[in-house]
C-alpha cells in the first residue's frame, strides 16, 4: 500500500528565506554606484583567501546560511517526481541556488563594506548542495512537523521530540568549526575554553554561571521525555504505561553529556567543560521524571497541556519575565546614567540587522538565535490564551521594547531595534506551530 503524501510546505517559506539571504548580505545597506563593466572585472578577481582557523566559523556559517534555502527547494519535487525527473530537479535546484549565491556576491560589490571572496561562494554553493541532498530522506519528516496538530496524538509528539533533539545537537555544535591538526588541538588545551569542572572563560560572576548551567539542565528535558515516552509507551490495549527506571535516565544523560563535552572540545567555538555533563544528566533525569509524572496523571484523568498552562498562565507568566530579566543581565549589568543613555540612543541605528554584519556570521546567527528563543515563550503562552495577539504583538514588542531601552543605559550592552521584530515574528511562529 502506498503511504500518503503529505504535501510540501508553503512556498513563502523558501521566498522569506531567500528573502532575509538577500537582504542579510547586503545590510549595511550602503549602496555605492559603479558600472557593470568595473563590477565585472572586479568579480573576475574575486581571491581565495588563505582561512585560518580564527575564520573557519564565518565560512562554515556562510555555507548553514544557503542550507534552509536549498532544502526548501528540494523538498517541493521530493515524493511529486521520481527517478530521471526528480534527478534532474534536484540538480537544477543546486544550479539554481549556485546562481543565486553568484548573484548576491555580485552585487555586493556595490555595497562595501562587504567583501567578495571565491571561499564564500564555495561555502554557499556548498550549503545550498547539502540542503537539497537533505531534502531527500527528510522532507517527510518536516512536512509531518509542520502540519501537527494536538489532535495527531502520539506520532506526532515522537515528531515534535526528535525534530527538537536534532535542532538541539545541531545548535551544541554549531558553526561546527572542527579542529582538522594536532596544533590546533593543542592551542584548544592551552586556552580557557575548556576545564575538568569549569571552563576558565566562565569565570567572573557566578550569578550568570548559574544561569547557564540551569538552562543546560532544562534544554535537555526533552532528551529525558523522549527516552522515558520510548521505554514507557505500550501498544496493547488495556496496558498502561510503565515507568523509566531512574538509573537508565540517569545513565543515559550522563553519557550523552559525556559525548557531547568530549565532541565539543574538539571544535574551536564551543567551551567544554565537566559540569555541563552533570547538568545534561540531572536535565535528562528531570526530564524523563517529568514525563512519568505525566504518565501518570493522565491514567486517572486526561488534563491537556492547553488547560494546565491557562489554570497556572499568570504564575508562568511571572516567571518567564524573571528569566527575561536574568538572561539580559539586568541583575549584574554594570549601569551608566541618563547621558549614557542620550549618547547611546544618538548613535544608534534602526536599519533591521545592521549590527549583525559588524560581528562575525557564527556570533551573529548565534545572537539571532538567542534573541529567538528569549521571546519563543510567548508563542506557548498565546496558544493557551483567549487572547493571542496580547502575547504574539503587543507583549513582545512591549518586552523587547523594555529589554533594549535598558541596553541604553549599560555601559557593557549595545541595543538593538532589529530584536523587537524578531521577538514579534519568533512568538507569532511558535503561535502557529
Amino acid at each position: 500500500m502506498r503511504p500518503n503524501i503529505v504535501l510540501p510546505l508553503n512556498p513563502l517559506w523558501l521566498f522569506a528565506t531567500l528573502a532575509f539571504i538577500i537582504y542579510g548580505s547586503l545590510v549595511p545597506l550602503d549602496f555605492h554606484p559603479h558600472s557593470l563593466v568595473w563590477a565585472w572585472e572586479r568579480f573576475q578577481q574575486t581571491p581565495m583567501l588563505n582561512l585560518g582557523i580564527d575564520s573557519r566559523a564565518d565560512w562554515i556559517a556562510n555555507g548553514v546560511l544557503y542550507l534552509p534555502a536549498g532544502f526548501l527547494l528540494a523538498e517541493r519535487f521530493v515524493g511529486r517526481l521520481r527517478g530521471l525527473a526528480l534527478t534532474g530537479a534536484i540538480l537544477l535546484s543546486i544550479a539554481a541556488l549556485a546562481l543565486i549565491a553568484f548573484g548576491v556576491e555580485f552585487t555586493q560589490l556595490f555595497f562595501p563594506p562587504r567583501t567578495v571572496s571565491q571561499n564564500d561562494l564555495l561555502a554557499e554553493t556548498i550549503g545550498a548542495t547539502l540542503g537539497v541532498l537533505l531534502a531527500l530522506p527528510f522532507s517527510h519528516p518536516v512536512r509531518r512537523m509542520a502540519t501537527f496538530r494536538p489532535a495527531h496524538g502520539a506520532q506526532g509528539v515522537t515528531l515534535l521530540l526528535g525534530g527538537y533533539m536534532v535542532a538541539y545537537l545541531a545548535y551544541c555544535f554549531f558553526p561546527f568549526d572542527f579542529f582538522i591538526s594536532a596544533p590546533e588541538v593543542s592551542a584548544k588545551l592551552a586556552s580557557d575554553r575548556w576545564g575538568l569542572l569549569f571552563a576558565a572563560h566562565y569565570h567572573g560572576n557566578s550569578l550568570r554561571t548559574l544561569l547557564t548551567l540551569a538552562l543546560e539542565v532544562a534544554a535537555i528535558m526533552p532528551f529525558g521525555m523522549f527516552i522515558a515516552r520510548r521505554r514507557g509507551h505500550s501498544n496493547r490495549p488495556g496496558h498502561y504505561p510503565t515507568t523509566t527506571p531512574v538509573w537508565i535516565l540517569i545513565t543515559s544523560g550522563l553519557l550523552l553529556g559525556l559525548a557531547i563535552e568530549a565532541i565539543q572540545f574538539f571544535t574551536y567555538t564551543a567551551i567544554s567543560q565537566g559540569i555541563s555533563i552533570l547538568t545534561r544528566a540531572l536535565g535528562t533525569y528531570a526530564g524523563g521524571m517529568l514525563w512519568n509524572t505525566l504518565e501518570t496523571k493522565n491514567r486517572v484523568r486526561r488534563l491537556p497541556l492547553r488547560e494546565l498552562i491557562q489554570r497556572h498562565q499568570l504564575l508562568l507568566t511571572l516567571l518567564y519575565l524573571v528569566s527575561v530579566a536574568l538572561l539580559t543581565g539586568w541583575f549584574y549589568r554594570p549601569w551608566g546614567d541618563m547621558q549614557t543613555a542620550l549618547d547611546a540612543l544618538a548613535k544608534l541605528r534602526f536599519i533591521p540587522f545592521y549590527y549583525h554584519y559588524y560581528v562575525s556570521e557564527a556570533n551573529a546567527l548565534t545572537s539571532l538565535l538567542f534573541v529567538a528563543l528569549l521571546y519563543a515563550p510567548l508563542g506557548i503562552l498565546a496558544w493557551s490564551s483567549r487572547r493571542p495577539q496580547l502575547f504574539t504583538i503587543y507583549l513582545p514588542t512591549a518586552l523587547a521594547g523594555m529589554v533594549e531601552t535598558a541596553k541604553l543605559f549599560s555601559i557593557s550592552a549595545h541595543a538593538d531595534p532589529t530584536n523587537l521584530l524578531i521577538a514579534v515574528v519568533m512568538a507569532h511562529v511558535i503561535y502557529l506551530i
